[in-house]
């Protein structure tokens, strides 16, 4: 099971303020800084997730680009995932298909989208197409990743 999400997460708590009463605990603004990493077109990167853990953000392109997150839900198995910017004849090939895949229009995504019945997911933006693949694994390695799906 994977999740594509549109935006970096960020965790934010109440800024201090000059309350005096003892009970007030003073809470710190918190935004997880995310590492960043660009995808150029024809390309496939490969990354691992333990139970319970997000990645980076990636940004694929460099004009108008998407920005993603891949979270892992908590189970008992690790999780592998790829992300592959297709050329333009790939892409051009999943537009115009008829396929059985949930293929998301990012100009239209709005939330969270979840998968539990695939897993590939195409995601479309104008005219180009971002395909996000995963296994799931039992005690996977990142140096063990496999090289190809």
């Amino acid at each position: 099971m994977g999740t594509a999400k549109s935006e970096p997460r960020t965790e934010k708590t109440d800024t201090p303020t000059n309350d005096p009463t003892p009970s007030h605990h003073y809470a710190k603004s918190i935004q997880t800084e995310l590492d960043r990493c660009t995808l150029m077109r024809s390309s496939r990167t490969y990354r691992f997730l333990t139970p319970g853990e997000s990645s980076e953000v990636y940004k694929v392109g460099f004009s108008r680009s998407l920005q993603i997150q891949i979270e892992h839900a908590t189970c008992s198995n690790n999780l592998t995932y790829y992300l592959e910017w297709l050329g333009n004849d790939e892409a051009a090939e999943v537009r115009g298909k008829t396929s059985a895949l949930q293929v998301i229009d990012t100009e239209r995504l709005e939330s969270i989208v979840t998968l539990r019945e695939q897993n590939t997911l195409p995601l479309i933006k104008r005219n180009t197409v971002l395909k996000v693949g995963w296994s799931s694994e039992t005690n996977i390695h990142p140096q063990e990743a496999p090289e190809s799906y």
